[in-house]
């Protein structure tokens, strides 16, 4: 649990990313960036962003994957951590906020096999789970579950060895219609093909269910229980503060947007 930065939030669509993005900002402020970019990114995106961000805290972003060696060379010292999802909801999820913001995309079995895998390659940069599972094991010591949130965010917070993080939430992003979630269950056909798509995916998930959240719980220790349900009783009862995100808004759209370049039309993971 070294204290170092900057915290490198690797953000995979549909996972609660946004929602983690908020406690980022609510915490550091002025000292958290969104990357705003989802494609490839170069030397310069980095360079820029080292610009705006001298002291840098926290970074998040759709482009951040542990296997850029690039993003490596401009940050030795960042500390990777993600959120995942079972397998199965993320994608029908990722789909659905696709149709709701009016993306152009194909029919969901065309979307669905260019979709394969998603986090396993996102990962890794190929499907294939050990692959992903070796990355983790490598550069990401802190994997958090969409299904245990809350528990995520206490083992979090412990493993960044900042125990005065404000970690109170509100859900972000949750979609507006679910007819298109609907429309994709009511064909049970559907289920098959998307377990067949995230085969890989799959093998993951259940590393993470059955290794790394035990080990996690573990380093957490004995008042992991008490400390959840004391936890899930203060946020059912108050809402989080707004903390520094408007310093973090402010400092991303005024300053640093204004240095960063076009991101492209196709945002095939937006």
């Amino acid at each position: 649990m070294a204290n170092g930065f900057p915290l490198a939030f690797a953000h995979l669509m549909k996972t609660a990313g946004q929602t983690m993005r908020d406690i980022l900002r609510r915490n550091f402020g002025a000292q958290h960036c969104d990357t705003l970019l989802f494609e490839k990114t170069t030397a310069r995106d980095w360079r820029w962003m080292k610009v705006c961000y001298p002291r840098i805290k926290s970074i998040a972003g759709h482009c951040i994957t542990p296997c850029d060696s690039l993003f490596d060379s401009f940050f030795p010292k960042a500390r990777f951590f993600t959120f995942l999802r079972e397998p199965v909801s993320r994608t029908i999820s990722h789909y659905q906020f696709l149709v709701n913001g009016g993306h152009t995309v194909p029919s969901f079995e065309v979307w669905l096999e260019e979709n394969r895998n998603f986090m396993t390659k996102r990962l890794a940069g190929t499907e294939n789970a050990q692959a992903a599972i070796d990355m983790l094991e490598e550069k990401v010591p802190f994997v958090g579950l969409m299904e245990h949130f809350d528990e995520s965010l206490l083992l979090w917070r412990h493993w960044t060895g900042l125990p005065n993080l404000e970690i109170r939430y509100h859900f972000v992003n949750r979609a507006p219609a679910t007819t298109t979630k609907e429309n994709i269950l009511s064909r049970e056909e559907n289920l098959d093909r998307i377990r067949g798509a995230n085969e890989e995916d799959a093998k993951l998930y259940g590393y993470l269910v059955e290794q790394r959240m035990e080990r996690q719980r573990s380093q957490y220790g004995s008042a992991l229980a008490d400390d959840l349900a004391a936890f899930q009783d203060e946020i059912s009862k108050s809402e989080p503060p707004s903390g520094k995100t408007s310093a973090a808004r402010l400092k991303r759209n005024l300053i640093y947007r204004t240095g960063l370049r076009s991101p492209k039309a196709d945002r095939r993971y937006s």
